[in-house]
């Protein structure tokens, strides 16, 4: 038994340093329509490079338009999920990999007004 003692506090001790806790980092994206308008007939780019597999996200849009989120290199996007006016909410069994580039385009008009918000987690 006092192994087991020994052995939890030798890896209490041990763990806070064996972990990458740049991992666990979100990368938070915000954009203000007002400054940076996202339209109908381009790409906005959100993320030039995913840094980590993503498995979920958090949206919240305040433009009032439908929205798509794509994937894909620049000419080459697919879409990946639609945003409704007013998207607010967790997106589960996201899986994303590292290094994709990740867009957003206006559906039914341009958004000009309100925020973007998102918040990627891995």
């Amino acid at each position: 038994m006092k192994f087991l003692k020994y052995l939890a506090i030798a890896l209490f001790l041990v763990a806070p340093s064996s972990f990458a806790f740049q991992d666990v980092i979100p990368t938070n994206v915000r954009i203000q329509y007002s400054s940076t308008a996202v339209t109908t007939s381009a790409y906005t780019v959100l993320v030039a490079s995913l840094p980590y597999n993503i498995s979920g996200m958090y949206i919240f849009d305040s433009s009032g338009q439908t929205l798509k989120i794509a994937v894909g290199a620049s000419g080459s996007e697919k879409m990946y999920i639609l945003v409704p006016p007013g998207g607010n909410g967790f997106v589960g069994n996201t899986l994303l990999s590292a290094g994709q580039r990740i867009t957003i385009e206006a559906v039914s008009a341009t958004a000009n007004a309100g925020e973007l918000d998102i918040t990627f987690l891995h």
